[in-house]
């Protein structure tokens, strides 16, 4: 039996409120994958997404959740920009809470398994 999943492109979603909800390393640490959550009122496994950026280097994770704070870190904004040798830059703005940033060969998001 044959799965499809389809892909969004990064830059067509509003990237603030989202919820991180994991960071995972998969293809022998060559890729990074976080699992976000999207705002939104409907059913939080349909607002589950997962992104992964292909041929992941140069990554700086800085998110500081402070004592007495619960819950996921929420984005401000997060970016998806090609850059000049065609690759990705990405950033995760949390504000207060800290950055996460890399850059990559490729951005695909897709609904959380």
């Amino acid at each position: 039996m044959m799965c499809y999943t389809f892909t969004v492109d990064a830059t067509s979603i509003a990237w603030s409120d989202v919820e991180l909800r994991g960071v995972a390393w998969v293809e022998e640490g060559r890729d990074v994958v976080f699992r976000v959550r999207l705002p939104g009122t409907g059913p939080a496994p349909e607002r589950e997404r997962i992104v992964i950026c292909r041929w992941a280097e140069g990554l700086v994770l800085n998110v500081t959740i402070p004592s007495g704070v619960g819950g996921p870190p929420l984005t401000w904004n997060a970016t998806f920009a090609r850059r000049d040798d065609d690759r990705w830059s990405v950033n995760f703005d949390f504000a207060h809470a800290g950055e996460i940033r890399l850059t990559c060969a490729e951005v695909d998001v897709q609904p959380a398994p």
